[in-house]
């Protein structure tokens, strides 16, 4: 499941002025056909349409966040490859999606309409209101990270020259290929974030992050990380 989610990265909900073809498909799978070339929210519908391709049962109304609540069985702490429900600015089911990875109290998490795309998101562990383990995957400890420092740009509210910290970027090197490829791509996706005024680093740290996704070989997901420690090293 946490496979297919990854390999939608970058998809979009509009398509010349219309809700794409791709969240149609997504929308389809729970039943929904919109009546407006507005999509409605889709995050239930990508977790669902994830399910039935990765040869599972999705929750009964599954394009309900609050639906997956009941999926499949609760588990204690987020691991990669499970269902979280997440909530927002009221208690409640508001969001759901895959976890790619957890690190230093938070949360990467894959899912469809985050801004309007499929993507990953970066969650405080505060969110979480719900944790379901797919049927599929094992509960297991994630390894140790590697990692190196980046430089982190925080821009002052006052327009005067912006301050530089250190933070961890931290890469998992699992031994499969799935498991390698969905820890390349959030961190690659959180080092990005940490950057938002440096467009140009943004963009490439987007385009490896594309590469590793598409990667079928680990040596390939390997190039796309060794590229993005490259740049983050020597921006």
């Amino acid at each position: 499941m946490l496979t297919v989610a990854l390999s939608e990265v970058g998809a979009i909900d509009r398509d010349r002025g219309r809700i794409s073809p791709r969240v149609l498909e997504y929308l389809s799978s729970v039943g929904v056909i919109p009546h407006s070339e507005r999509a409605p929210y889709w995050g239930g519908a990508f977790l669902a349409w994830c399910a039935i391709k990765s040869g599972m049962v999705p929750p009964v109304g599954a394009g309900d966040p609050a639906a997956w609540e009941r999926w499949s069985d609760p588990i204690a702490e987020p691991i990669p490859g499970c269902v979280v429900v997440l909530v927002g600015s009221k208690p409640g089911a508001a969001h759901v999606g895959v976890v790619v990875r957890r690190h230093a109290g938070r949360v990467y998490v894959v899912g469809g309409d985050h801004g309007g795309a499929v993507n990953i998101q970066r969650c405080e562990d505060a969110r979480i209101w719900q944790v379901r383990r797919p049927p599929n995957i094992v509960a297991q400890s994630q390894p140790s990270p590697q990692t190196v420092d980046v430089r982190v740009t925080v821009d002052r509210a006052d327009g005067a020259s912006p301050v530089y910290s250190q933070q961890p970027f931290a890469l998992l090197a699992p031994d499969d290929v799935s498991g390698l490829r969905a820890s390349v791509v959030a961190a690659i996706a959180a080092a990005a974030e940490a950057r938002p005024s440096d467009e140009r680093m943004v963009a490439h740290l987007a385009e490896l992050a594309a590469i590793a996704t598409a990667a079928t070989t680990r040596e390939g997901v390997e190039s796309a990380r060794q590229q993005a420690l490259a740049l983050i090293a020597h921006p």
